[in-house]
């Protein structure tokens, strides 16, 4: 990046975050409600797979302890957007896939599809005896630094998108899809890398988060409990997130809202969502 890129990047972040901090607390909420609702798609795809997904049932009502409303969901699908320049049919492309618990659907239709993937999560440990020829496991988690999480006698290696594509040896290699699910992490991953003169994702074309706003500060953090009630400083920092993410070209096309709402807002706990880099 030239250094007069790099000047004027900072600059413009400069005038977000201070546009933002100018704010009143209604005023952040409403625009934080605004630029995750599905009627703010703002890109569109002409075609469109949902790979991956399987059937469990939760609790429609989590914040609520004196009633408990059961629905089925598809848990684990994904979108996928396969307009011009996005993810070509039979590859090759490239995916990366953050956070897989014990669900490799995704990944393992995404390798049918002709991609090869490497997914992410240091919290499991799966047998891979049976994996398809494309599909990769890595015991390894993505976060805002690179560091080690020592939880319940496990040793956690971390490192950001950057650090993980080096340790891989992807440099150069063009990443077409990333499917972000960090459990709270999300947030500071994604703030290291739209500020980082090295970052990865912006140079991605197709990115889909599940965006955690009741876990704030991510589940591997110090304070990795549940938070029904939104701080104003985590509002405006999501905020910020967010409208980071659409400074560097990233449109929203589809936005997944939880059921559950925090606490004296029409904010969803979580979203899915998916965006395109135009």
């Amino acid at each position: 990046m030239l250094i007069a890129d790099t000047l004027q990047n900072s600059f413009f972040y400069s005038a977000l975050a201070e546009s933002i901090r100018a704010l009143s607390e209604k005023e952040v909420l409403i625009q934080l409600e605004h630029v995750l609702s599905p009627s703010r798609e703002l890109a569109q795809c002409r075609s469109i797979i949902y790979p991956g997904g399987k059937c469990q049932c939760v609790d429609a009502s989590p914040n609520d302890e004196e009633s408990c409303t059961m629905l089925p969901i598809l848990d684990g699908k994904k979108t996928v957007c396969l307009d011009d320049g996005l993810l070509p049919p039979g590859g090759p492309c490239l995916v990366y896939s953050f956070g897989i618990r014990d669900d490799l659907s995704f990944e393992t239709e995404m390798v049918r599809f002709g991609c090869t993937v490497h997914a992410f999560d240091p919290t499991v440990r799966l047998n891979t005896s049976a994996l398809p020829d494309g599909l990769n496991v890595h015991y390894l988690g993505v976060d805002g630094r690179s560091w080690t999480h020592h939880s319940g006698g496990m040793a956690m290696q971390l490192m950001t998108l950057t650090d993980l594509v080096r340790h891989l040896g992807h440099e150069g290699r063009q990443i077409d899809y990333i499917k972000l699910d960090a459990e709270g992490s999300e947030w500071s991953i994604l703030n290291e890398q739209l500020t980082s003169l090295h970052g990865v994702l912006p140079r991605v074309p197709q990115l889909h988060v599940e965006f955690h706003l009741l876990f704030p500060h991510g589940t591997l953090s110090a304070d990795p409990g549940k938070k029904f009630s939104l701080q104003p400083d985590d509002a405006v920092r999501f905020l910020h997130t967010i409208r980071r993410l659409e400074a560097a070209g990233f449109r929203m096309f589809e936005s997944r809202p939880d059921f559950g709402k925090l606490t004296g807002t029409a904010i969803s706990l979580i979203y899915e969502t998916t965006w395109i880099r135009k």
